[in-house]
Parts: structure tokens; C-alpha cells; sequence
């Protein structure tokens, strides 16, 4: 009778664990942990040292090996105990892993951002104004008498893209103007309300915690935010999100009315300072040469290929608004999104299609090919898709390896402009700077609708663009 392993011939463990091998590899591999299989490959080697074969690439002595293992066996417990690395290793042959080579990251050194302290300037203070006519949020227009609660709520809300820039804009002013932040309960109970739900039982904790909304606190808040933020343009951006908020706020109908009636006040005024077509000395100092040499002048100074392309975008093709950030590769069109299709056997036959965009309700799709952009443009494109090896439904610029955020998008934009021209450029300065350049041209109104339609505007919003004047 057979007691124990040394009983057995190992001639005929041998062929047990070959033919077990032979039949069990599949569910070896699979039900298997990598330590087991360890295990059972070095009881194998045990066992073929054991019977006498001869294993290429060992020293084929049995008492080596277990000397070897033990030596091993000590550094680990050693760095089991001490946390320290194992320089011993045991002597079982191993393939080395593949590895595939990497292209390094394209690195660009960061300077440390200039932080200045921000002042409240001196404005005239707003009055509070007489409310003669009641002003309806958009959001009625779409309810009705028929509507279900589901198709209030989907009236009520907004994008989670347009909610966190809603949220980032409150959260800036309370930052800056009285020196505090939303709470992330207030953050939860602003993105419900946002999304369109009645948040009636969390009322309370809006007045508390945000009572500058009240009657009696909102005008001296309102001139606070003003105070901040003399540019009108500014000013009014920043106040809209409030404004959305009191819409969606049952109780808050007259607050929502005072602050409706503010925006629209600042709205009248930036329009009627754009159709002047007036632009002051300071703000002239923001505007960029689009001159085709001093464009390709700048670009030949720009180091780094991720930067030539965002500058490209902006200045060797119409200059459009933050729709490049949602651009992705796709092979079709989807009628959705923000696409290129490419051709690398003839890259002349490049697509580029926008169908979400801001004045898409007006302009509908909108397509550019060759006549739109130039072969510069297209080498530089086809070289930074390669370059960050960009592949199919892949965006075209990403944070994280996530799409990049519209904020965000303009934020780079903005840096990379301010950067090369030594002054605070943004991307609605390099707009002004497009139009206004060729204003200077003897355009037929078909060349200049073309323009207009390109930038994503129409001639009215276009001729707002073209500055022919400097103030004081």
C-alpha cells in the first residue's frame, strides 16, 4: 500500500502532472490565483529535479535549489517584518514581461500664478427699481395646463454642465464679496433645485444660510456684486445666476422680479455700448494683429505642439465660441455631437461639423471643409491627433482623461493668449479682434454674412463685434 509521495515512482508523477496539465489548463488559468499557480510550477520543478531531467537554464541540483529558496524564503519574512526590499530572488525561470515603449508626455513648465487682491471699485449704486410689469421666468413658457409633474421638472432644469457653472459662479461670489462659501448642504439643495425639483422642506435652510436673497438684504447685495465688477458684461454674468435660482424659489416672486429687472437693465446697456461700435484705450490694448504674418510669426514662436494647436483654432480658422472643447473624432456624423472626420489618405477631404453650439436653433448644422481652414491648420491638426494619439470618439482636448469642461476650456484659452502677447487676452477680445480686423476690408454682404455665420452669429450680433472707435 502506498503511504506517502516517496512511494510513488517519479517517473510516474511526472506523467500524472502532464497528464493533469494536458486536461486542466483551461480551468487552470482561470480558477487558479497567480500564487498558486507559483506554487504548483515550482513543485513541479521540485519534481523534475527530483526524477533526474534535465531543465534548460537551471543548475539542475536539487540541493542548490532548496538552499536558494530557503535564502529567498529569509529575505521575505526579513521584508515581510521591516518593510524592506528582497534583493534575493528564487531560483525558478521567469519571461520577462513585455514591455512596450512610451512616448514621454509632452511637459511644459508652469509659472506660478500672480495672485492680486481684488478691491471694490467705485460705481454708481443701483436703485432699487419699480416693478410695473411682472416679467415670467423662461422656464413657463413650456408649462402648461396639461403638464404632467415630470414635464415641470424637465422645464425647471438645467444641464449638470450648466448647474456646476451656476454653483462655480455663486460659490466665486460669496467668495468674494462676503467673504464666505455655499456650505455643501446649500451646494446639494442648489443642484436639486437646478434640476428641477421642489425643494419646499429645505426653504428653511435658504434663508438661513443665504439671506442676502431676502427683500431687505438683496440691494445692498446686488450693488456689492456691482461694486466687484464694474464691467457691465461682468456684472451681469455674474448676477444671472442668482436670478436663476429665484425663479425656481417658491416665496422669492418679488426678489426674483428686482434682480430679473437689474439683468435686463445691464443687458440694454452692454447692447447699446456695443452698437456705439466704441472701444476704450485700455480695452484696445486687448485686441490681437490678425494680419496672416504676424499670425504666423506668433505661431512659429509657440514651443509646444498642444499650444499650437489651441492657437490655431483661434486664429489660422474663423474664431469660434467654447464649441471646440466638446469636438471629438468620429468616422460619421451623428447629427449630436461636435465631430472631425478625418482622411488620412487625402487630408484636404477633412470634416468638421458642429451640431451643438449655442445659436444652433439659428444656424442649425454648420460644416467646415477646405475652403474654411488652411493647410497649415490641417498639419498642425493631423499632428497633434497623432501626437496624443487620439483615436476614434476620443475629444480632441481633455482634462484628466475626461472632457474638458467649457470654463476650463476658455481658462486655457485665455492663459495661452495672455502668454504670447504679454497682456490679458480672452476669447471674446480675440473675437472682437477678428471682426474688427476685417472690417478693415472691402467686403461684399455676402463675404461678410459668411464671416458672421463662420464665428456662429448673425450681422447684427457681428456688426456689435467691429470696434471703429477709441474713447477715454
Amino acid at each position: 500500500m502506498l503511504k506517502t509521495y516517496k512511494d510513488i515512482s517519479p517517473y510516474f508523477i511526472i506523467l500524472l502532472y502532464r497528464y493533469i496539465a494536458m486536461n486542466n489548463t483551461q480551468a487552470t488559468t482561470h480558477e487558479l490565483t497567480k500564487k498558486e499557480r507559483g506554487v504548483i510550477s515550482q513543485r513541479r520543478y521540485r519534481e523534475k529535479l527530483r526524477a533526474g531531467a534535465t531543465i534548460e537554464g537551471s543548475n539542475n541540483n536539487l540541493a542548490k535549489f532548496k538552499a536558494k529558496n530557503a535564502e529567498y524564503m529569509k529575505a521575505y519574512r526579513l521584508n515581510k517584518k521591516h518593510n524592506i526590499t528582497p534583493e534575493v530572488k528564487p531560483n525558478v525561470p521567469t519571461k520577462p514581461a513585455e514591455v512596450k515603449p512610451t512616448k514621454p508626455a509632452e511637459v511644459k513648465p508652469t509659472k506660478p500664478a500672480e495672485v492680486k487682491p481684488t478691491k471694490p471699485a467705485e460705481v454708481n449704486p443701483i436703485i432699487k427699481p419699480i416693478i410695473k410689469q411682472h416679467i415670467a421666468p423662461r422656464f413657463k413658457s413650456s408649462i402648461s395646463a396639461n403638464s404632467t409633474p415630470a414635464d415641470i421638472v424637465k422645464s425647471k432644469s438645467y444641464t449638470p454642465e450648466a448647474i456646476d457653472l451656476i454653483i462655480k459662479k455663486i460659490s466665486v461670489v460669496m467668495l468674494k464679496v462676503l467673504n464666505t462659501e455655499p456650505t455643501a448642504n446649500i451646494k446639494r439643495i442648489l443642484k436639486s433645485l437646478l434640476l428641477g425639483y421642489n425643494i419646499q422642506g429645505d426653504i428653511k435652510y435658504i434663508k438661513r444660510e443665504l439671506p442676502f436673497l431676502s427683500d431687505k438684504n438683496l440691494m445692498p447685495f446686488i450693488n456689492n456684486i456691482r461694486s466687484f465688477y464694474p464691467n457691465i458684461n461682468t456684472f451681469k454674468s455674474y448676477l444671472i445666476p442668482f436670478v436663476n435660482v429665484l425663479a425656481r424659489l417658491n416665496g422669492y416672486k418679488k426678489e426674483h422680479q428686482i434682480a430679473t429687472m437689474i439683468a435686463k437693465d445691464a443687458n440694454d446697456l452692454y447692447t447699446n455700448i456695443r452698437d456705439d461700435n466704441e472701444i476704450t484705450k485700455e480695452d484696445f490694448k486687448h485686441l490681437i494683429d490678425f494680419s496672416p504674418n504676424i499670425i504666423n510669426d506668433k505661431l512659429n514662436t509657440i514651443k509646444y505642439l498642444n499650444d499650437k494647436m489651441l492657437f490655431a483654432i483661434y486664429t489660422l480658422i474663423i474664431p469660434r465660441r467654447l464649441e471646440w472643447s466638446t469636438v471629438r473624432i468620429m468616422k460619421n456624423d451623428d447629427g449630436i455631437n461636435n465631430i472631425i472626420i478625418l482622411d488620412y489618405e487625402n487630408p484636404l477631404n477633412t470634416k468638421i461639423i458642429f451640431n451643438n453650439y449655442k445659436t444652433f436653433k439659428t444656424f442649425k448644422k454648420q460644416e467646415l471643409t477646405l475652403g474654411n481652414f488652411s493647410k497649415d491648420f490641417l498639419k498642425i491638426l493631423y499632428q497633434y491627433i497623432q501626437f496624443n494619439n487620439i483615436e476614434n470618439e476620443d475629444y480632441l482636448f481633455t482634462k484628466n482623461n475626461k472632457p474638458i469642461s467649457k470654463p476650463a476650456f476658455s481658462q486655457m484659452i485665455s492663459d495661452l493668449f495672455s502668454d504670447i502677447y504679454n497682456y490679458n487676452i480672452t476669447l471674446n477680445f480675440i473675437r472682437i479682434s477678428y471682426a474688427t480686423y476685417h472690417d478693415n476690408f472691402k467686403y461684399s454682404n455676402k463675404d461678410i454674412l459668411k464671416i458672421a455665420n463662420g464665428m456662429g452669429h448673425d450681422i447684427s450680433t457681428h456688426t456689435q463685434y467691429i470696434k471703429r472707435f477709441i474713447t477715454n
